[in-house]
């Protein structure tokens, strides 16, 4: 931006496209917080059609526990399946 030789209209096209390119990350980062968030505001959403679903559970040591797991073998089964299936 500092460069002398470039036009005004030019700099204001490369802000332009780097603030774009901002809001279309920020827009990404919503999204998945959204997507981390949803499954337990549609289980508390959902209680109140339905009392047999307990919200409670997800402070129990399984809820906790469950998601944690999940996590560590996604990790894991990303990690093999990448090595198995990267050189064919």
């Amino acid at each position: 931006m500092s460069d002398k030789s470039i036009e005004d209209d030019e700099k204001q096209k490369l802000l332009l496209q780097q603030i774009s390119k901002q809001f279309v990350l920020l827009g990404k980062l919503v999204f998945g917080i959204f997507l981390f968030v949803a499954p337990f505001l549609s289980l508390f959403l959902l209680e109140t059609f339905s009392p047999e679903l307990n919200p409670n559970i997800l402070v129990t040591w399984w809820g906790l526990l469950i998601p944690v797991v999940t996590v560590v073998f996604y990790i894991l089964f990303k990690r093999h399946y990448g090595k198995l299936f990267r050189n064919r």
